[in-house]
């Protein structure tokens, strides 16, 4: 793998360890969790290593004093293995209240887990790490695009795209590498693999090692492995359109009540993100945390528009997480379709403002693309809609409410 890339959420992480004697970094297996959790301590435990598990369980009170002994941050990593560890957590931090004094890591959701949820309740902060985005995979350090749309608005966000389209040093490395982040995605175990067969191939096995192994920690399923395989790959083909679950049973032959019970599971491991319309119209969407897993679980199926919207979905997040510590404040990821079919797959919500995100694929008509700016701007909160290309150097303003950015420029 080439060398470790600093993570956009990086100084969120440091800045949370000043202020909660608990931290959880959470996220996709081999997302890089472990490699940014030994940046901030080298005081490292696995659940996965049989002897630590044990203990744990066993004796979990001797295994954290034996661990906060040596005075430094305790990592602990795939802490979810031990259930028994929680309540003695619960219990060492409601005496000793020192910031910082743990670093749990896991690839399954806190909240899908009753005994974790309640023992850590109000004593830890939980930071979900997502992949690498192109930005990071290309070391640009501060993204500034999005984050000026998000606090000023279109104008000044496109008068930065205008001086970083003249960078040449951003536009050097970045194009290339978003141009392929919809099918090598952003996991640092895979991502960096240029032979397609060995990608796959590490992509397989580590699908094979989640559905067998973490969804059976949170989901008590007699599904086979292949039934379960296929439900997947329905999702992956239908990634960023309207969720339809009676045509995925169809399919699948999976119920309906069974696939909603896979799709909280799925999303617990942060394989899937279900993305709720605004205003609660219309049906929900499904995108994958990683688009190099959804590119390959769709074995060929996804449109060109998919592709990208996948892509602009996952650089998103992975930008939007440089943004932690700044002025932006909360942010929330929801899509707009109306009954007319009207579709604006992302939508960024601030508490002040609501920008549509619409990937410009080819066969689009711009008639369409002012339709749906124009039923979003009735959006409560609306300012705006962002015509996202997947290549190209063209920036500009459409409408007062509709501007043009090259993918790579947006994240940058």
């Amino acid at each position: 793998m080439a060398h470790y890339r600093v993570r956009y959420i990086e100084s969120w992480i440091q800045k949370m360890m000043c202020y909660s004697p608990i931290v959880g970094l959470f996220g996709h297996r081999q997302v890089g969790k472990t490699s940014l959790a030994e940046r901030l301590s080298d005081v490292y435990f696995t659940m996965d290593d049989k002897t630590s598990l044990q203990l744990a369980e066993s004796s979990p009170h001797e295994f954290l004093l034996g661990a906060a002994r040596r005075n430094k941050t305790v990592i602990i990593d795939e802490c979810q293995l031990s259930p028994a560890l929680f309540p003695a957590l619960k219990e060492y931090v409601r005496v000793h209240k020192k910031p910082g004094q743990f670093i749990l890591t896991g690839s399954v959701r806190f909240t899908s887990r009753k005994v974790i949820r309640e023992s850590l309740t109000g004593r830890i902060v939980n930071i979900v790490i997502p992949p690498l985005g192109s930005g990071e995979i290309c070391e640009i350090n501060e993204p500034k695009v999005m984050e000026t749309v998000l606090t000023l608005g279109l104008e000044s966000g496109l008068r930065i795209a205008h001086r970083n389209l003249g960078n040449v040093g951003i536009a050097k490395n970045l194009i290339s590498t978003t141009a392929k982040f919809g099918t090598y995605g952003g996991l640092p175990g895979v991502c960096f693999i240029r032979n397609q067969n060995v990608r796959n191939s590490k992509i397989a096995s580590q699908i094979e090692t989640i559905l067998e192994r973490d969804l059976r920690q949170i989901l008590d399923t007699t599904l086979p492995h292949t039934t379960l395989l296929r439900v997947l790959k329905e999702l992956a083909a239908n990634v960023g359109e309207p969720l339809n679950l009676a045509s995925i049973q169809r399919k699948t032959r999976v119920s309906v009540n069974t696939l909603r019970r896979l799709l909280a599971a799925f999303n617990a491991m942060f394989l899937i993100e279900i993305v709720s319309p605004m205003e609660g119209n219309g049906q929900p969407s499904i995108f994958f945390i990683d688009p190099g897993e959804a590119f390959f679980l769709a074995e060929g199926r996804l449109s060109q528009s998919q592709v990208l919207a996948q892509a602009i979905y996952s650089n998103t997040i992975a930008t939007c997480s440089a943004l932690w510590d700044s002025k932006v404040g909360p942010l929330a990821v929801n899509c707009h379709r109306t009954r007319g079919g009207t579709d604006i797959p992302i939508v960024l919500r601030t508490t002040k403002a609501a920008f549509g995100l619409l990937p410009w694929s080819e066969g689009m008509h711009f008639e369409s693309v002012l339709a749906q700016t124009k039923s979003f701007m009735k959006v409560t909160g609306a300012r705006g809609v962002i015509l996202i290309s997947s290549e190209g150097t063209e920036v500009k303003r459409h409408h007062e409410y509709l501007i043009e950015l090259p993918h790579h420029i947006f994240i940058s």
